[in-house]
């Protein structure tokens, strides 16, 4: 019985060890795959950002570079 009151076996008795695989984070732009995702790059640098900007600046009638 453990110190609990619940009986069952104690952890070096019956437990197995579980290896849980955790996914790896990646720093890459999810957008171009071609920089760090910083806020730079994210809003500036970024070539899917660019190309967003100058339609968002089109639509507004802006030339933005």
């Amino acid at each position: 019985m453990d110190h609990l009151g619940f009986g069952g076996p104690s952890q070096s008795q019956g437990s197995s060890l579980r290896i849980i695989a955790r996914p790896t984070i990646s720093t890459t732009c999810i957008l171009c795959n071609g920089g760090m995702e910083l806020v730079d790059h994210i809003f500036r640098e970024c070539a899917v950002a660019k190309d967003l900007w100058a339609r968002l600046g089109a639509l507004c009638n802006h030339h933005l570079d």
